[in-house]
């Protein structure tokens, strides 16, 4: 997967240029995600490829569309054609795909004002703040008021209702998704 590779270059270039960590480890690591999104049958996919040098893929954008609404992924570019449109004619395509959803949503890293300023003349709005941490806490094991264990089935109910009543809409489709792949972690305040 060329286009990863090129893709993890872009990305890697754009978060060590701003400070941050790379959003993938690996060109691995990577790949098996898009492979991923690639097999599921809830995700659109699109891609671009070059006219001038045998169709090389030189782009590639995702949308999931297990929930009401729909998610936008990141755009990827290969740095090498980037500020030729290529972005915007793959986000056009996953917002014509996503043209009758109850809505669309996606994640934007406010340092990235390239993406940021594309996305705004597509008519998206800024909702919400999300913040990331990083780094090593401060003491060895959690507050022992909480519990934190592996999401399971069991879960789906009570995390619905709460996303609906924060949200308005359901994700329950992509936490079940989640829960196959082991990945989520759920914090239970006992105190």
């Amino acid at each position: 997967m060329n286009a990863v590779a090129s893709a993890m270059r872009g990305f890697r270039a754009t978060n060590e240029r701003h400070g941050f960590t790379p959003i993938c480890p690996s060109v691995s690591d990577a790949t098996r995600r898009v492979a991923a999104f690639i097999r599921h049958p809830s995700f659109f996919a699109v891609v671009a490829e070059s006219t001038n040098d045998g169709g090389r893929i030189v782009g590639f954008n995702f949308l999931s569309e297990r929930d009401p609404i729909r998610t936008i992924g990141r755009i990827v570019t290969d740095p090498a054609v980037q500020a030729q449109g290529i972005g915007r004619r793959l986000m056009a395509a996953v917002l014509e795909r996503a043209r009758d959803a109850r809505g669309v949503r996606l994640l934007q890293e406010t340092y990235n004002m390239q993406s940021l300023s594309l996305y705004a003349s597509l008519g998206f709005d800024a909702r919400e703040l999300f913040v990331v941490l990083e780094g090593i806490p401060t003491r060895a094991r959690p507050d022992p008021r909480w519990q934190i264990r592996t999401l399971t089935e069991a879960d789906m109910r009570d995390c619905e209702l709460l996303h609906e009543r924060v949200h308005g809409y359901s994700r329950t489709n992509e936490l079940r998704d989640a829960v196959v792949t082991g990945a989520p972690a759920t914090t239970v305040n006992k105190g």
